[in-house]
């Protein structure tokens, strides 16, 4: 499938209500999850703010596990951790002094709707959820000049569960406990 967007239009450019109806409102059925969002001017923003969503807290204060939209990026951070979604067309002006230390998501994603990026950010939401400990195995694939490196990674998560698993999501293996 071809891009959806225009060449000057970010792909991750979310309306709120997409972000509340195709992310918030499925990781919602969690008991242990305990959202809050928050805009530029608003640090707990309520469900029918004006002003666009910039951040979705899955642990309201703790802040350890939570989504950053810009438009040209969005960021999960997980444990002191970040994993990052950028937009096919901003790939070629991103150094590797933005994504150094960060996990980059290497799937395509122009040719999706906002309906199925958020869908991926909210399966990488259900693979990390509970996440106690993170180790991150980069292996560099390709590099060019100053841009940043295309890798592989291997993310191992500790969770409170005995359930093992191992999780190809692109470029990065989860392999989980």
């Amino acid at each position: 499938m071809d891009n959806l967007y225009h060449k000057e239009q970010y792909c991750m450019e979310f309306s709120n209500r997409e972000i509340l109806e195709y992310l918030v409102k499925l990781a919602q059925v969690f008991e242990d999850v305990d959202i809050r969002l928050a805009t530029d001017t608003q640090e707990e923003a309520s469900w029918e703010t004006e002003e666009a969503i910039q951040y979705v807290i899955f642990d309201n204060k703790d802040e350890e596990f939570y989504v950053r939209f810009l438009g040209y990026e969005t960021a999960v951070f997980i444990v002191n951790e970040e994993f990052i979604f950028l937009d096919d067309i901003a790939k070629p002006e991103v150094p590797g002094s933005d994504t150094y230390g960060n996990v980059v998501y290497e799937g395509r994603l122009r040719n999706k709707s906002h309906k199925e990026i958020l869908k991926i950010i909210y399966e990488l939401f259900l693979i990390v959820k509970g996440t106690r400990e993170l180790k991150i195995e980069e292996t560099v694939v390709k590099q060019e000049g100053i841009h940043y490196p295309q890798c592989d990674y291997v993310v191992r998560i500790k969770k409170d569960t005995n359930e093992k698993s191992i999780i190809q999501f692109e470029n990065i293996k989860f392999v989980i406990n």
